[in-house]
This record gives structure tokens, C-alpha cells and sequence, in this order.
């Protein structure tokens, strides 16, 4: 947590991959000297930096549209499942470098202090505060509400309450604790085609027309949001990094969507767009 608490104050600046790992490691060697280690003495340190930096060069990775992580994939393959607690240990620096170099969201760690168990209705949730999203025009933030689950091993709410109190001495003498969620996989291997079908009894339920709403009707766009403040269309573009004009200025400026582009979402019959221009006019 001291390590995460790190991660979100010391690179939320930082806008190159190399300086992050670099500041990640100062952090490391402070730790190692609270301990009376050695850290240029530790080989799967050094093993670690080796497997940062790309193959036949001398170089960290640099801060780019990828990041190389094969030949750290290749080291974690080679130690196997079953490590070492050193080992063990290794691993677990090079996966905060990971999440301190690829620059997680805030909105993803909020405040220990600011999540509460409330009874909403007849049923019990988990309110979530977060901040710093994509679509926050204005900084206002906003609060999720998280509904308990009649099956135990999936319910948020007792999730949250177990590991607070396996944790209450680990963060007796921690200032502002974070939390950092994950997702795992979809539960009972949820299939695009049944989140289709989920989408359209949504819209059915909320007297919309499947054959008519698209997908962009349950999406807020960041965009749009730009657009409707008032920014110049050709200043989105240009921090967007779209490739292609032509598709920008039709589907956020001018928008006008070719059907097909989200009939295929909700399985909608073939139509001719001119069909629907005509109709429209």
C-alpha cells in the first residue's frame, strides 16, 4: 500500500516510460536501505531490469504506442508458478513498475475512507466515489452505486466488508489507503451475442426501438462532451490522434452514421441507408 501510495503521487507526473521505471527504482533502493539490503547486489533486480529494456539494447523501453514486455513474460515463464518468496518478491516490483509505468486512472483508487455500505431501497451497496474520469467536464465527480449479490463469492458488499476487516491492522499506520480494483473474467462466461441480448431488453423495458436506437445511445462520448463546451472541433481531432477526418466530422461533428455501422450490434436486419436518408428528409 506504502508502494501504491508511491505509484500515484511520484509518476502521476511523468510522461516518459524511462523516467517512471527510474523513479520506481530510487523508490525501491530507499526501501532496500530501510532494510540494510543492497539492491545492486540483489540478481533478480537485476534480472528485472534486463527484462525491462528491449532485446539487443542498452536502452529502457521507451514511452511509445506499445510496450515490450516479452522478454519479462519469457523470465516469469522460466521461473514458473511456483517461486520462491524472493522470487515471489521480484515479481511483484516488476508488476508496480508495470502499473506505475502504464500510468493507471485516479479514478481507479479512491479513498478507503470514502467508501460506505448504505441501504439503498431494500437492499444493501457498496457507494463508490471517483474522480478524474474521462467524461468529468467539470471535476464533479461522481458516485457509483454497487447493489449487494444474493450469491456470496460474486457480492461486492461482502467482499468489501471481508477485506476490510482482514486488513484493519495492515492499515492501522497508513495515511489515506487506496483501493485498486480488477476485473476478472465475465461471470458465467458472458457472450457478446447475450450482452446483445441483454442491450435489446434494456431497450425494450425503456420503450426504445431496437431497430432504431443504436449503440451510441447508451454511450456518453468524451467528444461529444468537448463539442457541447464549446471546444473547436479541430482541436478534439487533433488531441483525439484520429487517423482518419472523414469518419471524425461524421460521427461526432456532422452526425451523420451510416446505419450498418451499429445495425450489426443489435442484429438488425439489412437496410439501405439511402432507405433511411429519405425517410429522415
Amino acid at each position: 500500500m506504502v508502494i501504491a501510495n508511491f505509484l500515484e503521487l511520484a509518476t502521476c507526473a511523468s510522461q516518459q516510460l524511462s523516467l517512471t521505471i527510474k523513479l520506481l527504482s530510487a523508490a525501491i533502493v530507499v526501501l532496500y536501505e530501510l532494510l540494510n539490503l543492497f539492491p545492486t547486489c540483489d540478481l533478480l533486480i537485476c534480472c528485472l531490469r534486463q527484462a525491462l529494456v528491449r532485446d539487443r539494447t542498452k536502452w529502457l523501453v521507451n514511452h511509445g504506442r506499445t510496450f515490450d514486455l516479452s522478454s519479462l513474460a519469457a523470465l516469469f515463464r522460466d521461473w514458473g508458478p511456483w517461486t520462491t518468496p524472493s522470487k515471489t518478491r521480484a515479481k511483484l516490483i516488476a508488476l508496480l513498475c508495470m502499473l506505475g509505468a502504464l500510468q493507471v486512472s485516479a479514478a481507479t483508487l479512491p479513498f478507503l475512507d470514502s467508501m460506505s455500505v448504505q441501504r439503498e431501497g431494500n437492499k444493501e451497496a457498496l457507494i463508490m466515489p471517483v474522480s478524474g474520469y474521462k467524461n468529468d467536464l467539470h471535476s464533479n465527480g461522481h458516485k457509483v452505486i454497487i447493489f449487494e449479490c444474493a450469491e456470496e463469492a460474486l457480492c461486492p458488499v461482502a467482499t468489501f466488508r471481508h477485506w476490510k476487516a482482514q486488513t484493519t491492522r495492515a492499515r492501522a499506520h497508513i495515511h489515506g489507503c487506496r483501493l485498486v480494483f480488477e476485473l476478472e473474467p465475465p461471470y458465467a462466461k458472458l457472450s457478446p451475442t447475450r450482452c446483445v441480448e441483454v442491450l435489446k431488453g434494456v431497450a425494450h423495458k425503456a420503450g426504445l426501438d431496437p431497430n432504431v436506437f443504436t449503440a451510441r445511445t447508451f454511450r456518453k462520448s468524451g467528444i461529444m462532451a468537448g463539442i457541447h463546451a464549446g471546444v473547436e472541433p479541430d482541436a478534439l481531432f487533433r488531441l483525439g490522434g484520429w487517423q482518419d477526418p472523414d469518419t471524425f466530422w461524421r460521427h461526432y461533428v456532422v452526425r451523420q452514421i451510416p446505419s450498418s455501422y451499429t445495425d450489426i450490434l443489435f442484429n438488425v436486419p439489412e437496410r439501405h441507408d439511402t432507405e433511411s436518408e429519405e425517410e429522415s428528409d
